[in-house]
C-alpha cells in the first residue's frame, strides 16, 4: 500500500506541475473576458446582472478547469513529451481571446 502512495503522489505532483502554471494565464484571460463582457453589454445597453456575469464565468471556469485537469492527468500518464497540456490550455486561451477581442470590438 506504501508504494501505491508514493506512485499516487508522484503522478499527483506530475500532473500539478504540468496544469498549475497554466491556470494563471487562463484566469488572467477569463477575468478580461468578465470585464470586457460587462462592458459590452453596458454599451449595447443590455440589462446587466452581476450575478448572471458572474455565474456564466465560474461555469465556464469550471469546465476549463476540468478540461486542463484532465489534459493534465493524461499528458503525466504517458511516457512521451507531447506537451499536450500546453496546448489544451493555449486552446482555452484562443477561445477566450476571441470572445474578449469580439466584445471588444462591438
Amino acid at each position: 500500500m506504501e508504494n501505491f502512495n508514493a506512485m499516487f503522489d508522484s503522478f499527483f505532483n506530475d500532473t500539478l506541475q504540468l496544469t498549475f502554471p497554466w491556470f494563471f494565464a487562463m484566469a488572467a484571460i477569463i477575468i478580461l473576458d468578465l470585464i470586457f463582457g460587462v462592458k459590452k453589454a453596458l454599451y449595447v445597453g443590455d440589462d446587466v446582472r452581476i450575478s448572471n456575469a458572474f455565474r456564466r464565468t465560474m461555469s465556464k471556469t469550471l469546465s476549463y478547469f476540468w478540461f486542463v485537469v484532465t489534459v493534465g492527468v493524461i499528458d503525466a500518464a504517458t511516457t512521451i513529451d507531447l506537451k499536450i497540456t500546453t496546448w489544451a490550455c493555449l486552446v482555452v486561451c484562443v477561445i477566450e481571446l476571441s470572445s474578449v477581442i469580439s466584445n471588444f470590438l462591438k
